[in-house]
């Protein structure tokens, strides 16, 4: 297993941040998210962001 200090995860997805962050989500969830659901239940200093997604 591998040990990290922190996480953090950064996405321009609104829809994904809330559903990563809000375990108790209805509806039907991508194997993805609730992988990473499982990962951030078992270590002690994360941080989930919303960035805004730059347009040029």
């Amino acid at each position: 297993k591998q040990i990290y200090d922190e996480v953090t995860i950064q996405s321009d997805n609104l829809g994904i941040v809330i559903s990563i962050s809000d375990s108790k989500t209805e509806g039907p969830k991508s194997t993805l998210i609730r992988r990473i659901q499982q990962i951030l239940a078992n270590e002690e200093k994360w941080s989930l962001r919303y960035v805004h997604r730059i347009c040029s």
